[in-house]
C-alpha cells in the first residue's frame, strides 16, 4: 500500500500548479506510473517530465539506441519481465537494427 495517495487528477493539486498536471497528461495521455507520485511535488514533476521529453524527442541519439536505453531503464526500474514484440511487429532503423 502506498504511503501517499496517486495523484492522478488535475483536482488533486493546487490551483497554481494545475498546468503542469495538465502539460503531462496531455504529452503522456494520462498521469501515470512516477507522475503519479512525482506530483506531490509539482515542480520536480515538470521538470522530470520535460527531461523525459528531451530525452525522447530531441536527443541526439540514434533512435535505436534511445529505444533500447528506454527499455532497459523501464524495466529495471518496473522490475517487469514482459518480452518485448515479436520482431516481425518491430520497425527497422536506418542501421539495420530492430525496434
Amino acid at each position: 500500500m502506498a504511503r501517499l495517495p496517486q495523484i492522478t487528477t488535475r483536482e488533486d493539486v493546487a490551483p497554481d500548479h494545475r498546468h503542469i498536471v495538465d502539460e503531462i497528461a496531455e504529452s503522456r495521455g494520462r498521469i501515470s506510473g512516477p507522475f503519479a507520485m512525482l506530483l506531490h511535488s509539482p515542480e520536480i514533476a515538470g521538470r522530470a517530465a520535460h527531461l523525459g521529453a528531451y530525452i525522447r524527442f530531441n536527443s541526439i541519439l540514434d533512435p535505436a539506441v534511445r529505444e533500447l536505453a528506454i527499455i532497459t531503464a523501464a524495466v529495471s526500474c518496473s522490475g517487469t519481465t514482459e518480452s518485448p514484440p515479436p520482431l516481425s511487429k518491430r520497425r527497422r532503423t536506418s542501421s539495420g537494427i530492430r525496434v
